[in-house]
């Protein structure tokens, strides 16, 4: 069974909460998707922030600081345009 709640909607960012399982052996995943909207020129040459956040959270992670394990990550583009980016984690346990 999947179930999926929206977790927090912005001008450019959306998460969405994914329960995948039956009670009692459900798995948690969130996945954050980034909209690359408006002029073109300014979103060239620019890392995609869904990289920058698994690379911050592995940089936390050497540190000791829990973080929520990076399940994948990706950006697509048009050319040389950076159109969205999404970063899918895992939830941490309580």
């Amino acid at each position: 069974c999947i179930l999926n709640t929206l977790a927090h909607a912005g001008g450019t960012t959306r998460t969405t909460r994914l329960t995948i399982g039956r009670a009692g052996e459900s798995s948690v995943f969130f996945v954050k998707v980034y909209r690359y909207a408006g002029r073109e020129w300014r979103h060239r040459f620019r890392r995609d922030k869904a990289s920058l956040e698994a690379a911050n959270y592995a940089l936390l992670d050497e540190i000791g600081i829990r973080t929520p394990p990076v399940i994948a990550y990706g950006a697509r583009r048009r050319g040389l345009r950076l159109l969205d980016a999404v970063i899918i984690t895992g939830g941490l346990p309580d």
